[in-house]
C-alpha cells in the first residue's frame, strides 16, 4: 500500500515537471534564416527568415549584445514588433529584417540570436549566400493604366484571440504564381505588414491574422508585381493603412 502511494506521487511529481519544461519551452521557431551580402558594406549580412509562433503573441525585442547584428528597416514609431500567436512572421528585405556582422564566407552557418519578451532568446544559424540582397524599396516600380487600388478593413470589433482582415482591389487580379514569374500587367499579389513586420503575401479578399496582445498597431497592404516590384499610381506606391486598437 505504501509502495503504491509512493509510486503514484513519483509519477504526479514526474508529471508536475514534465508538464512545468513543455510549458517553459520556446514556442517560437526560426526558420529558413539565409543571410545575402549587402552591397558596399563589407562584412554585412541581410538576413530574412520566418518566425513561426505556436504560442501567444510575442515581442521580438531585437538582437541581443549588438556586436553581432541589428534589427533594421522601416517600423511604425513607437509601435512594438508583435508576432502574432498562432500565426506566423517574417523577417524580410522589404520589412523589418536582421543585419548580421560577419567576416564568414558565403556557404557558411553563423549563429544569430534573436530575443522575444516571453520566449526570450533563440539563437538560430543563418545560412550565408553569395548572391547580393535584393533590396524590394530600391527597385523601380511598374506603373500600370488603369492603376490597381486597395483598401484596408478589419472588423468593428478585434477579437484579441484572432480575426480577419478584408483587402478589396481594383484592376489587379491576385494569383499565386511560381518564384521567378516575370511581371504580368494586372497581375500580382499584395504585401502585409503589422506595425513594419511583414506577416505574409496577400493571394486573397480575406486573411487571418492571430492573436495579439492588447495596444496599438498599424497594419499596411501593398501592391506587387509577381516579380515583387511595387505597383505605383502617380509615381508613388500602392498602399493601403489602417491603424487599430486591440482592447
Amino acid at each position: 500500500m505504501i509502495r503504491a502511494l509512493l509510486l503514484t506521487a513519483l509519477l504526479a511529481a514526474l508529471g508536475a515537471i514534465a508538464w512545468t519544461l513543455l510549458t517553459r519551452a520556446p514556442q517560437i521557431a526560426v526558420l529558413d534564416a539565409v543571410g545575402m551580402p549587402m552591397a558596399g558594406r563589407e562584412g554585412a549580412w541581410m538576413v530574412a527568415l520566418t518566425l513561426r509562433n505556436d504560442g501567444p503573441p510575442d515581442r521580438l525585442l531585437g538582437v541581443p549584445g549588438g556586436d553581432v547584428g541589428m534589427l533594421s528597416g522601416l517600423t511604425a514609431p513607437g509601435k512594438p514588433l508583435i508576432v502574432p500567436g498562432g500565426d506566423e512572421a517574417q523577417l524580410a528585405m522589404d520589412g523589418v529584417h536582421a543585419m548580421l556582422l560577419s567576416r564568414e564566407p558565403a556557404g557558411a552557418l553563423v549563429p544569430l540570436p534573436l530575443l522575444f519578451e516571453k520566449a526570450g532568446e533563440i539563437t538560430t544559424r543563418v545560412r550565408l549566400l553569395d548572391e547580393t540582397a535584393m533590396d524590394h524599396g530600391a527597385m523601380p516600380g511598374v506603373e500600370a493604366d488603369p492603376a490597381p487600388t486597395v483598401t484596408l478593413s478589419v472588423p468593428d470589433e478585434i477579437d484579441a484571440d484572432g480575426f480577419t482582415i478584408e483587402v478589396e482591389t481594383t484592376d489587379i487580379l491576385f494569383r499565386e504564381m511560381p518564384e521567378g514569374t516575370a511581371h504580368i500587367s494586372g497581375e500580382g499579389h499584395a504585401h502585409l505588414y503589422l506595425n513594419g513586420l511583414k506577416l505574409g503575401r496577400v493571394y486573397a479578399a480575406t486573411m487571418g491574422i492571430g492573436a495579439l496582445s492588447p495596444g496599438e498597431y498599424v497594419l499596411s497592404v501593398a501592391l506587387n508585381t509577381h516579380d515583387h516590384r511595387p505597383y505605383l499610381s502617380g509615381g508613388a506606391p500602392v498602399v493601403a493603412t489602417l491603424e487599430f486598437t486591440v482592447p
